[in-house]
């Protein structure tokens, strides 16, 4: 139920991002006038950005980690290039989990899985460790 409720969010995101058009061209003459444009600030929202930060016990970035953020629901994200997955969520107490190790990793404290923003934080780094060969 909880994918359903997922898929439908992006689905609905996806759906008004395609309703956004280009404006028409102005059809009114030019001036000479100088023109005053106004710039409307809008409200800030009430999300939040979370940042988590993969890395190996030697500090290098792991790329294409298959991340979630869960506290009613799980949002899944994949790390980029310098290992840094975000979201954009309502404030509240999160936990990370990995959704599948990367290959040729395992967790550096094998009985933590999961992991917890600390108090007021919103950025964590979690660290894993090569897989014994």
């Amino acid at each position: 139920m909880k994918r359903f409720a997922l898929f439908a969010a992006i689905l609905c995101l996806l759906c008004g991002l395609c309703a956004c058009s280009e404006p028409a061209e102005s059809s009114a003459p030019e001036s000479s006038e100088p023109v005053i444009t106004t710039t409307t600030t809008q409200p800030a929202d009430d999300k939040v950005t979370y940042t988590v930060t993969v890395k190996d016990e030697a500090g290098n970035p792991i790329a294409d980690a298959n991340v979630q953020i869960c506290s009613d629901m799980c949002v899944p994200a994949k790390t980029d290039a310098n290992g840094v997955a975000t979201w954009k969520q309502e404030e509240d107490e999160y936990k990370v989990s990995f959704l599948t190790l990367p290959a040729g990793y395992t967790y550096v404290d094998e009985g933590i899985t999961n992991f917890y923003f600390k108090d007021d934080e919103t950025e964590m780094t979690i660290t894993l460790k090569k897989a014994a060969e």
